[in-house]
């Protein structure tokens, strides 16, 4: 029979375990659930870039301008979060 110091280790061991799993597997969860919303709004930026940028071709092939400038509104950020465009 184990004595209950010993008993008392393993079962606050167990429930150390126990939190760290839940709390790994709650933060896989959110950025899951994060990632799930931030798709839509990417793809929509891209979407509109990809949109100017084929208007833009057309209107340069159609022009006989030597300078044309096209300014794209696009979010700064995307939950909070910056990006890139390359």
């Amino acid at each position: 029979m184990p004595t209950p110091v010993v008993t008392h280790v393993i079962l606050t061991i167990m429930m150390i375990s126990i939190s760290l799993i839940s709390i790994a597997f709650f933060l896989g969860f959110s950025r899951a659930v994060a990632e799930n919303i931030v798709k839509p709004q990417v793809n929509e930026v891209i979407q509109y870039i990809s949109r100017q940028m084929l208007t833009l071709y057309i209107l340069i092939n159609s022009s006989d301008s030597k300078l044309i400038v096209k300014e794209l509104n696009i979010p700064s950020s995307i939950m909070n979060r910056g990006y890139r465009i390359e």
